[in-house]
C-alpha cells in the first residue's frame, strides 16, 4: 500500500496552523479579559499610632498628641482633611511614676480634649484632640536623689499592642552670675565686677539658654508687645559652658540688630529681660537632629514610641525674671550711638 505524505503547503497543514494560531489567540484574549487596565496603588493597612508629647515640672497641664497614620483605604489627600481618618477611638493616655520593679507609684490619666483650631491647611482644622492632665506633680531628680524616669503609656482598644515611652527628668538646671529675680541692673557703674551669667554644659542633657528682651511698639496711638531673643545651645558632654557679659557694646548691638525696621512704630518702651535655662532630655536632641538631616540622607526620623511612631521627652527650666533697667541705661537706649533711631522712650 502505498504511503501519502502531507507537505506544509497542503490544506491539512494550513488547517493546523490555522487552529494553533487560534488557540494562542483565545488564551491571549482570556489574560487580557482577566486583566484590569487600572492599578490600584492604595493597600488598606492597620493604622499605626503616632505620639508626640514633651513634659516640664513646671507645667500646670501637661499635654500629648496622639494621632494615627492612615489606613490606606483612601488617598492621603482626601484621608487628611477627615477628622475621624486621624485620631483613634476610645484611647486611654496614661502619664505613669513606676518603682524599679515597675509598680505604677503615681498615675495621671489624661482626659481627651479639644483645643484650638488648626490654621487651614493638609489636615482637617477641627477637631483638634489632644490628651491633657493637670494637678499631678513631676518629680525631678537632684544630686542626692536618683534619676527619676516617667512612663507614657496607651491603651488602644482597636490595636493590638502595647504602646509605651519612657523619659528621664533632667533636674533643676542652674544659672550662676551676679543677677538676679526683679534687679534694675546698671551695666555702667560696674567695669570692676560686670554683670554676667555663665552656663555650665551637663554631661546627661542638651542645654537652651535664652535671654528674651520684652518691649512695646507704639502704632496707631496703641501699645503692642513684642520681644527678641538671644539665644546659646549646649549639647549634652563635658564640654565647655559659656559665660555672658553685659557690656554696652554687646547689649545695645542687640536691641540695634534684633528689632526689625517699622516704618508704623511711632515709639517704643523697654519693659524687662528674662533668663532662661532648659535641659533637654536626649531624645528631644535625637529628634531635632534626624530632622535636620534627614532630607539631605534620606534617614528615618528619630522615633522612641514603642510600637508607634513619635517623641517623648522631657524638660525642666529654670528663670531669672523681672530685670530693669536702670535711668542711665534707659537714657543711653533712647539717645546712644546703637539704638537713638529705634525710638525707645526714656521711661517706662
Amino acid at each position: 500500500m502505498g504511503r501519502i505524505y502531507i507537505s506544509e503547503n497542503s490544506n491539512a497543514g494550513k488547517m493546523r496552523e490555522g487552529s494553533v494560531k487560534y488557540i494562542v489567540l483565545y488564551i491571549i484574549t482570556v489574560l487580557l479579559a482577566a486583566c484590569s487596565n487600572e492599578i490600584d496603588l492604595l493597600e488598606p493597612a492597620e493604622p499605626i499610632p503616632v505620639v508626640y508629647g514633651i513634659i516640664c515640672p513646671d507645667d500646670s497641664v501637661h499635654s500629648v498628641r496622639l494621632s494615627r497614620t492612615f489606613d490606606g483605604s483612601e488617598t492621603p489627600e482626601i484621608d487628611a482633611r477627615v477628622a475621624d481618618s486621624l485620631y483613634f477611638k476610645n484611647a486611654q493616655v496614661y502619664l505613669e511614676l513606676r518603682s524599679s520593679g515597675g509598680k505604677v507609684l503615681e498615675r495621671l490619666e489624661m482626659v481627651r480634649s479639644s483645643i484650638d483650631d488648626r490654621e487651614p491647611g493638609i489636615f482637617a482644622p477641627s477637631p483638634n484632640i489632644v490628651y491633657q492632665g493637670s494637678n499631678f506633680l513631676i518629680r525631678q531628680g537632684s544630686k542626692e536623689t536618683s534619676e527619676i524616669t516617667y512612663h507614657l503609656a496607651i491603651n488602644l482598644p482597636d490595636y493590638d499592642k502595647s504602646v509605651y515611652s519612657t523619659a528621664r527628668i533632667p533636674g533643676d538646671p542652674e544659672i550662676s552670675g551676679n543677677i538676679f529675680d526683679y534687679e534694675e541692673i546698671s551695666i555702667f557703674n560696674n567695669f570692676s565686677n560686670p554683670k554676667k551669667i555663665s552656663i555650665s554644659s551637663n554631661e546627661d542633657f542638651a542645654s537652651e539658654t535664652i535671654i528674651e528682651f520684652f518691649y512695646d511698639n507704639k502704632i496707631d496711638g496703641e501699645w503692642i508687645a513684642d520681644s527678641f531673643i538671644y539665644k546659646v545651645d549646649l549639647g549634652p558632654g563635658r564640654g565647655k559652658g559659656f559665660e555672658r557679659e553685659f557690656s554696652p557694646e554687646w547689649l545695645y548691638g542687640l536691641f540695634a540688630n534684633r528689632i526689625p525696621e517699622n516704618t508704623d512704630v511711632e515709639a517704643r518702651r523697654f519693659n524687662c529681660l528674662e533668663i532662661t535655662r532648659k535641659l533637654i532630655s536626649p531624645e528631644y536632641t535625637y529628634y531635632l537632629a534626624t530632622l535636620d538631616y534627614s532630607p539631605d540622607f534620606y534617614t528615618g526620623i528619630f522615633s522612641n514610641i514603642v510600637n508607634g511612631k513619635g517623641l517623648f521627652a522631657a524638660y525642666s527650666k529654670s528663670q531669672i525674671i523681672g530685670i530693669t533697667f536702670s535711668d542711665q541705661m534707659m537714657d543711653s537706649l533712647a539717645m546712644g550711638k546703637y539704638t537713638k533711631e529705634l525710638g525707645f522712650l526714656r521711661w517706662r
